[in-house]
């Protein structure tokens, strides 16, 4: 069996605070030994840490990408609950808590047109715009309600998804049930830029009204976003 350490391969560690072990002991018991060792060990560490001052922040991929974009400082994982958070104030019409999350030069973009060309259903420019048409939308439903709601976030925390159910009312009473998908770019804490992927036939279908054939100009009749 191999003898104990001498005390000078551990430097930081008094010599006095080595324990006298008679050698018959550490022989005849294994376990002593290893406790022995162990306790050794980590007196040494201890003594490392003691010595080696205050540690540095470690910087990594989220934490450095958070903080030059998308979340506050020092809080990366705090996108995906302030996603959420902003979806429940849709539901609760808090228009003053929505506001707040959306920062003054935020768009909003509606993809998906009623034509099915490859164009915008509709586009909001900045943050006022983008609240006026979410107070339209409070007209036409009676309930706002996400189900199913998954959400994830990029690496860097400069975008989330959130995809989900509706589960709306209408305001004359009959159920609205779209399918969703959210894009949201933030930069410090604020959303930037909000991209709608939605259905726009359950939209027709759900409002009884024929908004995916154009009208007599050809140009596409477009109601606030669903």
């Amino acid at each position: 069996m191999p003898e104990l350490p001498h005390p000078r391969f551990f430097p930081l560690l008094p010599r006095k605070a080595l324990p006298a072990v008679p050698a018959k002991w550490m022989f005849r018991s294994p376990t002593l030994l290893a406790t022995l060792l162990g306790t050794l060990v980590i007196a040494t560490l201890s003594g490392c840490a003691g010595t080696s001052g205050p540690a540095e922040e470690e910087s990594s991929p989220h934490t450095t990408s958070a903080r030059a974009t998308g979340a506050p400082e020092g809080q990366p994982g705090v996108v995906p609950q302030r996603t959420l958070d902003f979806f429940r104030a849709m539901e609760r019409r808090e228009t003053a808590t929505m506001e707040a999350m959306l920062a003054p030069d935020a768009t909003w973009r509606v993809a998906m047109s009623f034509s099915g060309d490859r164009a915008d259903q509709s586009y909001f420019g900045d943050r006022a715009a983008a609240l006026a048409n979410l107070r339209q939308i409070s007209t036409m439903v009676s309930t706002v309600r996400f189900v199913d709601t998954r959400v994830s976030v990029t690496g860097d925390g400069a975008t989330s998804f959130m995809q989900a159910n509706g589960d709306f009312v209408t305001a004359a009473g009959k159920p609205y049930r779209n399918t969703y998908v959210f894009r949201l770019d933030w930069r410090n804490g604020l959303i930037t830029q909000v991209e709608e992927y939605t259905n726009p036939i359950t939209i027709c279908a759900s409002f009884g009204l024929p908004l995916c054939v154009p009208d007599d100009s050809g140009a596409q009749q477009s109601p606030a976003a669903g």
